[in-house]
């Protein structure tokens, strides 16, 4: 009976190969349970930093009082703003609190266009001076 025993060995095989890998799994588990057990030490407080007050000042496409009310409920709703000031003359939105600017850009963008506020000296060099001529 050749079929026989060419048979029971194939099932040894595969007892064989799931007894590795069985193997594998619970090894996989002990390496995994120990890195687990030693980001437990890590204080939670380290995993997110702490934002400082921090002033954001936007430009924002403002044309009229309604839009302004808009933007000023939108702001008022934001999680970490302590203070803000609208400028309607100057489309000019100053927003204070411990937020991020690309944050505030990002959620002011939602509701009425809007980019960070210019500054005088820019570390960028202009567009047309490193053109090549």
């Amino acid at each position: 009976m050749p079929n026989g025993n060419a048979q029971n060995s194939r099932i040894e095989c595969k007892d064989q190969q799931s007894s590795n890998f069985r193997r594998v799994i619970i090894y996989l588990i002990y390496l995994l349970s120990d890195w687990v057990s030693e980001s437990d030490k890590i204080p939670s407080h380290s995993h997110k930093p702490t934002l400082q007050n921090q002033i954001v000042v936007l430009r924002v496409s403002l044309h009229c009082k309604a839009r302004a009310g808009k933007v000023t409920k939108h702001i008022s709703k934001m999680e970490g703003v302590t203070s803000f000031s609208i400028d309607m003359e100057a489309k000019k939105v100053t927003i204070i609190g411990h937020v991020t600017p690309l944050g505030v850009l990002a959620s002011v963008s939602k509701v009425k266009n809007a980019q960070l506020w210019p500054s005088s000296t820019s570390s960028l060099p202009s567009l047309s001076s490193s053109m090549p001529r």
